[in-house]
């Protein structure tokens, strides 16, 4: 099937043109999750190629033949997604008992210099910054998720807002 009129189909809205996509783009697409994601399980893959080409149906209409073809449009989408899934996932060495810090003596104080720099750095925030980083780092939510909660903000643009916030309040010295 030729790969440009399945995509003028499905920006058209053709019912079966979704589909045919899964059938046509996803053994590639799925090649693509096992080489970004070698380190997830098959099922990570899948479910990364499955949340990837949902938001490419989703997001059709702003396809654009001119930039390299379908499948240089759909591989970002799995490649977010296998970051997505990667984020929703403790990391197994975070769980060993030796990476676990302890919790301070009842009668030492817990480090609240360190609390208070990064609450002064999160107050400095715009309104909207302050939300799209407690939902991301607080409520562990996805951009489309952080997108669709504030209202007005695209998923790139909240994808885009929160790293450079996140590292503010990680390093001072990134102001």
């Amino acid at each position: 099937m030729d790969t440009d009129k399945l995509m003028e189909a499905l920006k058209g809205g053709e019912p079966w043109a979704g589909p045919a996509l899964v059938t046509v783009m996803g053994p590639m697409l799925m090649s693509h999750a096992q080489r970004v994601g070698a380190d997830l399980g098959t099922a990570d893959q899948e479910a990364a190629v499955e949340r990837g080409l949902e938001t490419a149906v989703r997001k059709i209409d702003r396809y654009d033949e001119t930039r390299g073809g379908p499948g240089a449009w759909l591989r970002p989408f799995v490649t977010h997604a296998v970051a997505d899934i990667r984020r929703a996932k403790p990391s197994p060495a975070a769980l060993e008992p030796e990476n676990i810090p302890e919790l301070p003596a009842e009668d030492e104080q817990p480090p609240r210099r360190e609390a208070e720099r990064i609450g002064w750095l999160v107050r400095e925030l715009s309104e909207t910054d302050q939300v799209i980083l407690r939902l991301r780092e607080v409520e562990n939510l996805d951009y489309a998720q952080i997108a669709e909660r504030i209202g007005g903000v695209t998923e790139g643009a909240c994808r885009v807002r929160h790293h450079p916030r996140r590292e503010k309040t990680r390093n001072p010295c990134s102001r």
